[in-house]
């Protein structure tokens, strides 16, 4: 006689069947994982399934940082122009914008870059 016995990475690989790349992706930053946007979905999985979050920061995490120490310092300046998450005033905000778009933001404000780069934290 076989017993059915509940294995919890099996059902969590079970709900994360239907996560695309991004979404799988996003998942594992959002736990707190330093994965590469190049690892094949598999490996997005295993690594959510089997890691806990790592300490060490991204540079993206790093560039996060900047932006949102930069915008609150220029808060009463920049909250008017703002149509993006940190319109919240969330300090996390931009944890939940993925890699590209925080390279869109410096990238689009090329002309703060250097201020930007004062607030970022290693």
């Amino acid at each position: 006689m076989q017993s059915d016995t509940f294995d919890p990475y099996e059902y969590v690989r079970e709900q994360l069947a239907g996560c695309n790349h991004t979404e799988m992706y996003q998942l594992c930053r959002r736990k707190g994982l330093a994965v590469d946007p190049g690892m094949l979905l598999s490996q997005l999985v295993n690594t959510f399934i089997e890691s806990k979050p790592d300490p060490e920061l991204n540079v993206f995490d790093s560039w996060r940082h900047g932006i949102t120490g930069f915008v609150f310092k220029h808060w009463k300046v920049l909250e008017p122009q703002l149509t993006c998450p940190i319109r919240s005033k969330d300090p996390k905000s931009c944890w939940g914008c993925l890699d590209t778009q925080v390279a869109a933001c410096v990238s689009s404000n090329a002309q703060d870059e250097q201020s930007i780069q004062l607030h970022r934290k290693p």
